[in-house]
């Protein structure tokens, strides 16, 4: 059967969707739920960012969604320093790395203000994943 989803916010517009990635991407996380919300989230980078799975399930306080985002533009951080040498290059990626983060950290905010339309129920993970954002 074939599930698809949608993402709709507050002005009743479409701002994502997705259907069930599972048997192409033989990765059996990538339902249509969590890719919707992922292609919101990254938007133009969702490509590069889509085998990342950085909506996790986590049992404790020291662990969210926020940490995960935080952890991946630090290891993108360290990336470009080794591939850039340039001067004073660590003011211009902070800031660009500060700017990144800040428009999926108000993404991820908006997304609570969103409905979510699903061709089925979604399952237990899917459930979890959207009561960790909100």
């Amino acid at each position: 059967m074939p599930i698809f989803c949608l993402l709709i916010n507050e002005e009743k517009k479409i701002i994502s969707s997705s259907y069930n990635y599972t048997n192409e991407s033989k990765n059996g996380s990538r339902h249509s739920e969590l890719i919707a919300i992922d292609k919101y989230i990254y938007d133009g980078n969702y490509e590069q960012m889509k085998n990342l799975n950085l909506i996790k399930c986590y049992n404790n306080n020291e662990n969210s969604i926020e940490k995960s985002i935080q952890d991946y533009f630090v290891s993108l951080d360290e990336k470009k320093n080794s591939e850039l040498k340039i001067n004073n290059y660590e003011n211009i990626n902070d800031k660009y790395m500060n700017e990144k983060y800040n428009k999926i950290q108000e993404r991820i905010n908006n997304l609570k203000k969103c409905c979510i339309v699903v061709t089925c129920e979604p399952c237990i993970m899917c459930v979890y994943a959207l009561k960790l954002i909100g």
